[in-house]
């Protein structure tokens, strides 16, 4: 095992974790996704990370990718696709809206 594989192994309770959360945040409907913004994402909203404006917003692109048929959940149809292309348009718009700049994915957090 080289190097930057030992260096993933030690965070793999983080890989973990994370890709369990997007599995179920994903599984989640609208009033399911509207009863966690108390209790999981109020902090977030509370302390100004992000604006509450585009709460909506966020939970609006929830349901964009929820439409998505599972016919087109594949690595082959993100750069055809209409949906996948409107659906990384939105991604980009919300991250520019939430000043982000940066698109590396971060995997030492």
């Amino acid at each position: 095992m080289n190097k930057e594989e030992n260096e993933y192994d030690k965070h793999v309770d983080f890989y973990w974790s994370n890709l369990l959360n997007s599995l179920k945040l994903f599984s989640y409907s609208r009033i399911e996704l509207e009863q966690l913004v108390a209790p999981t994402f109020d902090p977030i909203f509370r302390n100004n990370l992000i604006d509450k404006s585009l709460r909506k917003e966020l939970l609006d692109f929830k349901v964009q990718t929820d439409q998505i048929p599972s016919e087109i959940w594949d690595w082959d149809y993100i750069e055809q696709e209409s949906q996948w292309i409107e659906v990384r348009k939105k991604a980009n718009n919300l991250l520019n809206k939430l000043g982000i700049t940066d698109r590396k994915y971060n995997i030492s957090t």
